[in-house]
């Protein structure tokens, strides 16, 4: 048989795919596999803040758990879930480098504050840890295992924590985010804020180098790691536990390093781009040293003796550890050969890294599959021995030995996405929709080897790692490289997807940019479009890439400038660009005309009949508002300021107006999810406390976004000289005297 030619095929494939029917959903709009494009809007949805800027109203979708159920009004910022009342590092670090550029006002806003209650609380080297500093004292630019407003936990704080070193890899995790929050935001006077605090973080970093490693390795000890406290260092004979040098410390450090560079770019600071770059090149000489003798992918770990632990086969040791390599890929770490080597290994490892669509943060390291009954131990190096003798939440498949965390999973994805595999952030996105979405059990880590939640006794679960898959399923798609002064986006769409409209806008510092594409990503980039048109120098346009460079962007609005260093307003100047695949038509009426303002409507169903529905008793819709709810005063006041925030344009594009806006429209969709389930249009959940449990969550989260208006107005508006600030609170307070 004849060769086939390429081209002939991508245009078969495009004319098969361009008869298929177009999709319409709330945030994604296309052609082709109508699933995927169907998860990928059901990703956005995971977000809220669906607005309609004629109305002044928002709605979200009384279907399924929402990010904003995790904003504590009273703190003005995010928690990790309902019963995890504070914010952590590694737990955050998947969703939230997944969802960072197309972050809507209010999630980015509670993240930023989220993530300075880490860099608040940055130790000095005088907060002692233990009881009157029996475990000694944090040294000066560590973070936070976890963190709350005036509190941050230096440590792990689970196992034998008096052996445990500090959050070393954690505290990495934390810049990476603030230094891309930073890159995105392109909020000067923050950048020039935290660079200094990145600074006491890496020179911590730069004191743990080893001089018997050339400088190009680091000394870190048990729990020092990101999935903490699993890494329990080098084990002596002794029984005692030492340093030795763990590979996601300079592969994060890393990471940190290339955005704390561009962060210095950003503002000019010529000393610290030469310092970190530097720092940053002595790590690049180190990263052969952690490699496999297959030199495919990273080990765990080295001892100083030169013994090597996470290489699958080996008679001690013999796992995978899956973090350091996905990062290494997503973070782009390392060069385009060697992510596609460990990727490469990473699939081929088939069921023993992926038994349930989920990849586990390790492998058994005597080789035995991950499934209960098998025998597995996961780790044979913890600070208690192995997942059998360690028992308990160390057993495989449980916890951080062997447990699935979508926070790791997520960069697994961002990983995967980066070889043009999205299909895996597919079906990664369908597993957890499926098993924890619907039945409102967002819950991490997922025991069992995926299948589980951790805390079954809670009638519903909501943490924020189980956002992570959905984050990173969206980023991947076009990865958002943000740098100094462009922004390079990398097309990954699946071949069978032939044309794409984003509704909502991704975040590059005044500007919110709406992204379509047409045609096969395969057959190469030949044509973009900017506000309808062509690309021109210095943008950048490859077969692969398109890079858009900050300062030769049409000038964005005065309201849209005002926005970029302040803490409450939210204006942006629209940019629609429009990216052509090869074998598809060039058109300039092509560009995105949607908005990010589509109210949308989550899908409703007709009711079951009645023999059909579960057997559980209705609720009283009525009295679990009155109970849980805002109060008709609340509402009124609610409902006023809304009013007068329509009336006066200059106001909308506030905090303020987000805030009010979704407390109304939480508290009125969890009637429609109240009546829905008791009427059948909505499918129930397990039981009738489960069910009560999701209403009260919503009416909850109506609550605390109306307590983060009142956080709004006592401090941020309070304290601003802007004269905006001066005009809301007029509005806020006359709403009360309005009838």
């Amino acid at each position: 048989m004849g060769a086939i030619d390429g081209g002939l095929v991508v245009g078969l494939l495009l004319a098969a795919l361009q008869c298929a029917a177009a999709f319409e959903g709330q945030w994604i709009g296309g052609a082709g596999d109508e699933s995927f494009l169907g998860l990928l809007d059901y990703s956005r949805s995971l977000w809220g803040e669906c607005a309609d800027p004629s109305s002044l109203t928002m709605s979200v979708s009384p279907l399924f758990q929402t990010v904003p159920m995790l904003y504590s009004g009273s703190e003005d910022g995010l928690l990790e879930g309902p019963t995890w009342p504070a914010y952590w590092t590694q737990n955050s670090y998947g969703p939230t480098l997944g969802s960072l550029p197309f972050m809507p006002d209010l999630a980015f806003h509670a993240v930023r504050t989220s993530h300075s209650w880490w860099f608040n609380n940055m130790a000095d080297g005088t907060n002692p840890y233990g009881t009157d500093g029996s475990q000694g004292f944090a040294p000066d630019g560590c973070l936070c295992d976890n963190g709350a407003p005036t509190s941050c936990n230096y440590k792990q704080g689970d196992g034998n924590v008096p052996l445990h070193d500090w959050t070393l890899e954690e505290t990495l995790s934390a810049v990476v985010m603030q230094a891309e929050l930073l890159l995105i935001s392109r909020n000067t006077s923050d950048i020039e804020h935290h660079l200094p605090l990145f600074l006491r973080t890496s020179n911590l970093l730069e004191s743990r180098r080893d001089p018997a490693s050339g400088m190009t390795m680091f000394l870190s000890g048990p729990s020092s790691n990101l999935l903490a406290p699993s890494f329990g260092g080098w084990a002596q004979d002794t029984g005692k536990h030492a340093w030795s040098y763990m590979t996601g410390v300079s592969v994060t450090y890393t990471a940190a390093l290339n955005r704390m560079i561009e962060c210095a770019l950003l503002v000019g600071n010529k000393a610290l781009v030469q310092l970190f770059t530097a720092r940053r090149d002595f790590n690049l000489r180190g990263l052969p040293s952690y490699l496999a003798p297959s030199r495919a992918f990273f080990v765990r770990s080295v001892d100083p003796n030169g013994t090597l632990h996470g290489v699958p086969g080996q008679p001690r040791y013999g796992y995978f550890e899956a973090s350091p390599n996905h990062d290494a890929v997503a973070l782009r770490v390392v060069d385009d050969d060697l992510a596609a080597k460990i990727f490469g290994y990473m699939e081929g490892l088939g069921t023993m890294l992926r038994p349930n669509v989920f990849a586990l943060p390790n492998t058994d390291a005597t080789g035995k599959p991950p499934v209960k009954g098998s025998g597995a131990v996961g780790y044979d190096d913890m600070l208690c021995g192995n997942g059998i003798t360690c028992g308990s939440i160390w057993q495989f498949g449980t916890w951080v030995n062997g447990g699935v965390w979508t926070t790791t999973e997520a960069r697994w994805l961002l990983a995967a996405a980066r070889l043009n595999r999205t299909d895996i952030a597919a079906a990664s996105v369908q597993q957890m929709k499926t098993l924890f979405g619907t039945p409102w059990r967002m819950d991490n880590p997922l025991t069992n080897f995926g299948l589980d939640v951790y805390q079954p006794a809670e009638d519903i679960n909501l943490t924020i790692d189980a956002f992570g898959s959905a984050a990173a399923f969206l980023r991947g798609l076009f990865e958002y490289l943000y740098a100094a002064d462009t922004l390079t986006l990398v097309p990954h769409l699946p071949d069978n997807i032939t044309a794409l409209t984003q509704s909502f806008g991704v975040r590059w510092g005044a500007y919110r940019i709406f992204l379509a594409t047409r045609g096969v990503r395969s057959a190469g980039l030949v044509h973009a479009t900017l506000n309808g048109q062509p690309l021109s120098a210095p943008h950048r346009l490859n077969s692969s890439t398109v890079t858009l460079v900050y300062s030769a962007l049409p000038p964005a609005s005065p309201e849209a400038l005002a926005a970029l260093n302040s803490t409450f307003r939210t204006a942006f100047t629209r940019l629609d660009l429009v990216l052509t695949f090869g074998g598809a038509a060039v058109s300039a009426a092509s560009a995105n005309t949607n908005t990010d303002s589509d109210p949308g409507h989550a899908p409703r169903r007709s009711a079951a009949p009645a023999a059909d529905r579960p057997s559980v008793a209705p609720l009283n819709c009525t009295a679990l508002a009155a109970a849980h709810g805002l109060s008709a005063a609340r509402l009124a006041k609610l409902q006023n300021f809304s009013h007068s925030l329509l009336a006066a344009n200059s106001t909308r594009d506030t905090l303020a107006a987000t805030l009010s806006l979704l407390a109304l429209a939480y508290h009125s969709t969890a009637d429609v999810r109240c009546t829905g389930l008791n009427n059948g249009t909505l499918p129930a959940l397990p039981s009738a406390a489960s069910n009560q449990a999701s209403v009260v969550q919503m009416l909850s989260t109506a609550v605390n976004l109306s307590a983060g208006l009142d956080y709004l107005f006592a401090n941020t508006l309070a304290a601003s000289p802007d004269p905006l600030a001066a005009q809301l609170r007029a509005l806020w307070a006359a709403s009360s005297k309005r009838t």
